[in-house]
């Protein structure tokens, strides 16, 4: 089990085994961290927010460099990630998917004569109906 140490200085520590075992306690280390990402947006609103400071605080110290190195990157995304809290949870994933659509279309147009065909055909791309899908995936 991975264990953050309270004290002056942030270390890991794993339970003593031995040393073939390394890579077995690295994945698992791993996983752990995973884990404790993903119980972020698993939890209530308050609580999610605490584990998120909980890891945004730890990760960049783990001994794991791939951990370490995400620690750095969502610490550097701090406030962005803690604003999810701040919002319930509203993103502007919805105006991030029209916007690939459009840049989709903008890319396998190869450049369109007239605006007003450009227009119809991002109007077509992007109007939400898929005659190939039999039912939606959400409802």
């Amino acid at each position: 089990m991975l264990r953050k140490t309270v004290s002056t200085t942030s270390i890991w520590v794993w339970p003593v085994r031995s040393a073939s075992d390394s890579s077995a306690r690295a994945k698992s280390g791993r996983r752990q961290c995973y884990q404790q990402l993903r119980s972020i947006y698993h939890a209530t609103p308050a609580k999610g927010r605490q584990i998120a400071i909980k890891v945004l605080d730890s990760f960049h110290s783990c001994p794991i460099p791939e951990v370490a190195r995400l620690g750095r990157t969502l610490r550097a995304w701090k406030a962005q990630i803690l604003a999810y809290f701040d919002t319930h949870g509203v993103s502007n994933g919805g105006t991030e998917a029209i916007n690939l659509i459009i840049e989709k279309v903008r890319r396998l147009a190869h450049g369109f004569k007239d605006f007003d065909h450009y227009r119809l055909r991002i109007l077509l791309a992007a109007d939400g109906s898929r005659p190939y899908r039999k039912s939606r995936n959400h409802p």
